[in-house]
Order: C-alpha cells, then structure tokens, then sequence
C-alpha cells in the first residue's frame, strides 16, 4: 500500500500592518482638517457680521451728516 508523496511546507512569515483606519497620524490628520473647515466657516461669518457692522456705521454716519 503505497501512502502517497508527503511534502513539507514552507510558511512563510510576514508583518501585517495594521490598517489604515488605525494609523494615528491618518486620524490627527483628519482631525486637523475636519476643525479647520468650521474655523474657515466661524471666520467667514464672523467677517461677514462685521463687514455688515462696518456698513451699517457708515450709513449711520452719512444719514447723520446730510440732516
């Protein structure tokens, strides 16, 4: 009875990195650009309200003079 040819196996070992969703300077990366877009928003309305301040001081202002 023949029990047929048994071969060895080479296995071979690697590091597996872990994934990307895991890296901390992917997260901090995300982090930074996720509060600067709503700096970027704060600061918008912010320049808008006091444009319009601006605005309204000198309205304000010329109405004054031409009475």
């Amino acid at each position: 009875m023949e029990l047929g040819n048994t071969t060895k196996s080479a296995v071979a070992y690697t590091t597996i990195s872990p994934p990307d969703f895991l890296d901390p300077a992917l997260d901090l990366a995300l982090l930074i650009e996720f509060y600067s877009q709503y700096a970027l928003i704060a600061l918008g309305i912010f320049g808008i309200a006091a444009n319009g301040l601006v605005l309204y001081a000198l309205i304000a202002y010329h109405a004054r003079e031409t009475k």
